[in-house]
């Protein structure tokens, strides 16, 4: 057996069957072993991902699925910005956006994707005063 990860999780046995031919006995001596479940052991993979993702200012980069990862054992994942880790539970503000990383990675490895973060936010105004005095 050669396993691959689509064998991750699936329960092998072994069967051996003595054939003594017809004047053995019949039917067949057989003997079955106990299950063995088979754990496969990969790196993380990215797949689905996005190239630019929208978030609302005060929202966290935690709040975005930018990708969906597999591995074995299960990836952590992680956000960089200009090659430094950022906190993805902090609320983003208006200024945050930009080019991040997302990372994935566990014992047997780590994958990235480039993502552009767009932080939205409402409008404001600047520049109004308080006080109006009007001279009829």
């Amino acid at each position: 057996i050669t396993p691959n990860r689509t064998d991750d999780r699936v329960q092998y046995t072994c069967e051996a069957e003595l054939r003594l031919g017809p004047g053995g006995p019949q039917p067949n001596p057989v003997m079955k072993s106990e299950p063995l479940n088979a754990t496969v052991l990969y790196g993380p993979e990215l797949s689905r991902c996005q190239d630019r993702v929208e978030v609302m200012e005060n929202q966290t980069l935690g709040d975005s699925v930018v990708c969906t990862v597999q591995g074995s054992p299960a990836p952590e994942t992680s956000w960089l910005k200009d090659g430094r880790e950022v906190d993805a539970s902090a609320p983003l503000s208006r200024t945050d956006g930009g080019l991040y990383t997302y990372r994935a990675f566990n014992t047997y490895g780590s994958t990235t994707h480039n993502v552009s973060v767009e932080v939205l936010y409402g409008p404001e105004l600047s520049g109004c005063r308080d006080h109006v005095e009007v001279t009829e």
